[in-house]
């Protein structure tokens, strides 16, 4: 588990860190690396500086993009939040709340130095209603200066009503001095410097305008040098009309967006159909640079897609100070270099790769999320309920509630959009009342602004208890096609005109309204708009501008005989208030559900642990009998189905007590028949794994002991068959458990003693036989109490390798022993008798012993036995057991035996015997001194020829 979690620990680190890579870069994730050309998103201006870089508001109005001239991204500046600015004069304390205002950029100014200024405007939250404006400062790097606002200007509805457009006309810079133009009144204009000294602008002069005719964009920082357009489509040069030449009437000529550069003055022309040029000392001569057509031929191939685009208007014009040109078209941008053609504005290099980067490092932390899961949910979630119940219901309980909310939020949008349709349909239906149909049909171009029949129209429009809420707007209708007329905020093109049967793919969530049902019904992009117009019925709709998404209702105007549609009546919301009502609903569900989501997985997981406590006590339990508790039992304190499974685990533990004290009983039964570690020599676990033929070869010590004159005891015997066996066992339980005491096993019970073998030293063996011998004496003590005959044995003792097996037939199978040491050590066992010694083993073994200076024994020089074709082996009378006298005797002549043994050895067969001799004067029960005595008398007259010192047995 603990490898898991280190890996884990290093998923979530990296997860982390992609997480934060990608949000630092999100701008990125919506554009795919295959997209070659620059996507704008709702563009309204562009501004270049002196490095070939262009700062384009975009975004409706919300953010600045900051490209190069060759298409490198290279900054995006989000609008700043209304806490931001420090410097603000207004009292309003709307503007304190962020969630209250809504912040856009108007213009945007790129100075000599890198920085970067702004006109920001600050609306209410229905972003109909200007609240403040101001003039903030960038760094180079992008970030708001927020000590610094060059200028703040608050605005009041009550006296203004509301107003949408603020009074910065133009911020401009030459010789290093900013400049700012404001209009305060139709008819003048008010110049600005930038005094460094004060710190604010200062009003230098005012210059006078045409009265009213609605500035739109100025260029120019002096009187006599401003350039600018105006509503009606005109361009003015020092208060003198330059373009057009004459004032035709007609409503194709449509002059905005108003560029100076020199002596070069740039704008789009026919509603945005083409960029035209002319000089200001020469504006009679003006040259196209480009149309839309041709902007729209570079972007797309394919009469389908040049159709989509064939009414989309050039917008944010913007010319850089070389001449450079750019325009957007759709969410493309074009630009035209001074002696290139025309050519669509691709990413650079680095910009793809920085986009590959990002889809990369999306794809990657995709693939360790799926790693992330695999862990929790294969190599985790398996090891416990708890986890289990973690990793299933969290994401299960999140995703329900995550979908009722959904559900909840998506329910409660669609009521409040319908409601806001149904509302706007009511206004849309009052324009019958608002607007004069004649006085609509006597406006023919944008030279009839702010004419007599203009102004009434819009002294309608301009109620009082409007503030705000939602805007309104004339077309005036011919031929299917509707033509801008007037907005209550004179914001708009006058005459620009288009198709209303067009689908735009701006417009969307279009409903009708049955006029006999009063129900609204969706449509699709076939619908007929003009139809159902012309029919009296009521349309609503959803766009997405350069200044946001609006939702509106069209109703149409009649003329006075109610006989014909001329014109159309529109009113609005921008929906930005309705967002953000619908996200505080959205946050207020998604809290409350998750509160009732964290309470539910609380209540489970107490559950699941008071579940988890008596399956853990059943766990315990379980281990202590897998560690042979085998009494072990649960206590069952409730009456569910964790207390049945109690229950039965408390019978299954009874049962399998039982079964294993049967085991045990088993085993040891059949431990008396094979001992246990004679399996495992064999490496058996137990008696039934054990085969015929079975075998294997190890170095062990064979000790070897017999009653010796079996037989007298036999003559003894009353009843000689029963009284046999109680004889042999009551023997072999003197002597039996002292080789389990020294590590050995019996492996063979023989006629009248044991066969047994010694793993490890044979100074165990050895140790075994002295205490079976003293056993044996204690016995015999017993014995003679009861008048009954001392039992005495002989002890053979053989190291070295034998084979331990199982032989038989497989009806009867039996472990043996067999290796020349046995034959050995029984030969030994025979002998010992008639060599007057109780425990023999040969020299070598009682060399391994390492303690062997702690028993008595004494050397019988070396021995050929009979039969045995080894050659002569030296061996060794233990007498460390023998009975007390004999040990004394034998001990005290010890030196003058092994001396004599020596002398025979060396064929001094006369002093051999001499020696010997005295040996049987001081213990005259010595066997072996007797042989060697007779061997020596019988070799004073001659030794064999193939005598070699030893003394055949």
């Amino acid at each position: 588990m603990r490898q898991y979690l280190w890996k884990l620990l290093l998923l979530v680190a990296a997860l982390t860190g992609l997480g934060l890579y990608l949000y630092h870069n999100q701008d990125y994730i919506t554009k795919f690396p295959i997209e070659k050309q620059v996507a704008l998103h709702h563009p309204s201006q562009a501004a270049a500086d002196g490095k070939g870089n262009w700062y384009i508001i975009e975004d409706a109005k919300q953010s600045i993009l900051k490209l190069g001239q060759d298409g490198t991204q290279l900054a995006k500046i989000k609008a700043p939040l209304a806490s931001e600015f420090v410097s603000l004069t207004s009292k309003d304390p709307t503007l304190k709340n962020d969630d209250r205002t809504y912040l856009t950029y108007d213009q945007v100014l790129p100075a000599p130095d890198g920085t970067l200024y702004a006109v920001v405007r600050l609306m209410d939250i229905n972003a109909l209603t200007l609240k403040h404006e101001a003039v903030v400062r960038y760094s180079a790097e992008g970030e708001l200066d927020p000590s610094w606002v060059g200028y703040s200007r608050p605005y009041s509805v009550a006296e203004q009503g509301s107003l949408r457009g603020g009074t910065i006309r133009s911020l401009a810079f030459k010789e290093n001095k900013l400049f700012m133009i404001t209009q305060e009144s139709d008819v003048e204009l008010d110049l600005h410097e930038w005094d460094d000294k004060l710190d604010r602008f200062s009003k230098i002069t005012s210059t006078h305008i045409p009265s009213e005719s609605g500035v739109a964009d100025i260029s120019g920082v002096k009187s006599q040098e401003l350039i600018y357009a105006t509503k009606k489509g005109e361009i003015y040069y020092a208060s003198e009309r330059i373009y057009p030449q004459t004032r035709t009437g007609q409503n194709g000529i449509f002059a905005d967006h108003v560029q100076v550069v020199g002596n070069d003055v740039y704008f789009l022309d026919e509603y945005g159909s083409s960029v035209k040029r002319f000089s200001s000392g020469n504006p009679a001569k003006v040259e196209t640079l480009f149309t839309q057509q041709d902007a729209a031929a570079k972007l797309v191939s394919g009469p389908e897609a040049k159709v989509a685009l064939s009414d989309a208007p050039l917008e944010s014009l913007g010319v850089a100070p070389d001449g450079t040109v750019f325009v957007a078209l759709g969410r493309h941008a074009v630009q035209l270099m001074s002696g290139r053609e025309l050519q669509v504005l691709e990413y650079s290099g680095s910009t793809r790769t920085q986009q590959y980067l990002i889809w990369a490092a999306f794809a990657v932390a995709a693939v360790l999320l799926i790693w992330l899961f695999k862990i929790l949910y294969v190599n985790i979630m398996p090891h416990s309920l708890i986890y289990k119940q973690l990793f299933v219901l969290i994401p299960l309980i999140s995703l329900s509630m995550l979908s009722l909310a959904l559900l909840v939020h998506t329910d409660f949008r669609a009521d409040t959009e319908l409601e806001v349709r149904r509302a706007l349909t009511y206004l849309a239906h009052d324009g019958q009342n608002l607007v004069d149909a004649e006085r609509l049909l006597k406006i023919d171009s944008p030279q009839d602004f702010m004419n007599e029949d203009y102004k009434a129209l819009k002294e309608k429009l301009s109620f009082k208890d409007n503030y705000g809420k939602f805007y309104m707007m004339i077309y005036k209708y011919v031929d299917r096609r509707l033509y801008d007329v007037l907005e209550d905020d004179n914001d708009v093109r006058m005459f620009d005109s288009f198709e209303v049967s067009v689908h735009d793919t701006a417009v969307s969530a279009c409903m009708v309204r049955d006029k006999y049902t009063s129900e609204f019904l969706e449509v699709d992009a076939s619908f007929d708009y003009s139809k159902a117009l012309e029919e009296q019925t009521f349309v609503t709709c959803k766009s997405q501008d350069e200044n946001g998404t609006w939702l509106f209702a069209l109703g149409p105007l009649y003329n006075a005989e109610k006989t014909k549609v001329v014109g159309i009546y529109e009113a609005g919301i921008n929906t930005h208030a309705l967002d953000a009502r619908m996200k505080t609903n959205w946050n207020d569900t998604l809290k409350q559900l998750t509160g009732f989501a964290i309470l539910i997985l609380i209540v489970v997981l107490v559950v699941t642990l008071l579940l988890l406590k008596s399956v853990r006590n059943l766990s315990v339990s379980a281990n202590q009998i897998a560690k042979g508790q085998w009494n072990t039992r649960v206590k069952v304190s409730s009456q569910d189905e964790v207390a049945a499974l109690g229950h039965t685990f408390n019978n299954m533990s009874e049962e399998v007590e039982k079964k294993v004290l049967e085991l045990r009983e088993f085993r040891d039964a059949y431990r008396h028949f094979v001992p246990e570690e004679f399996l495992n020599y064999l490496g058996k676990r137990d008696i039934r794994h054990v085969n015929l033929g079975d075998q294997v070869e190890l170095d062990m010590s064979i000790l070897v002991t017999n009653i010796r004159h079996f037989d007298d005891f036999m003559e003894d015997m009353k009843d000689k068959t029963r009284d046999n066996f109680n004889f042999i066992n009551r023997f072999l339980h003197e002597v039996s458990p002292i080789v389990d005491q020294n590590n050995g096993e019996v492996s063979k019970y023989l006629n009248h003693g044991i066969l047994a073998v010694f793993p490890n030293s044979p100074g165990e063996a050895l140790r075994a036989a002295v205490e079976m011998k003293r056993a044996l004496d204690r016995y015999n003590s017993h014995r003679a109490g009861k008048g009954k005959a001392r039992i005495d044995v002989g002890i053979g003792i053989q190291q070295g390798p034998l084979m331990l097996g199982i032989i038989g037939a497989e009806e009867r199978l039996e472990v043996n022993v067999i290796s020349d040491s046995v034959q050995f050590a029984m030969v030994l066992e025979e002998i010992s008798d008639k060599l007057g010694a109780t425990i023999l083993l040969p020299a070598r073994v009682l060399q391994q012993i390492p303690e062997r200076d702690r028993f008595q024994a004494r050397s019988l020089g070396k021995l050929q036995l009979q039969g045995s074709l080894s050659g002569p082996i030296e061996l060794y009378d233990v007498f460390e057991a023998d009975d007390e006298e004999t040990r004394r005797l034998k001990q005290k002549t010890k030196d003058l035996f092994e001396s004599a043994i020596t002398k025979y050895q060396q064929g001094r067969f006369y002093d051999a015997r001499e020696a010997f001799l005295q040996v049987i004067r001081q213990n005259p029960g010595d066997k072996i001194a007797q042989l060697y005595f007779y061997v020596c008398d019988e070799y004073r007259s001659g030794m064999k020829d193939d005598w070699k010192g030893t003394l055949d047995v």
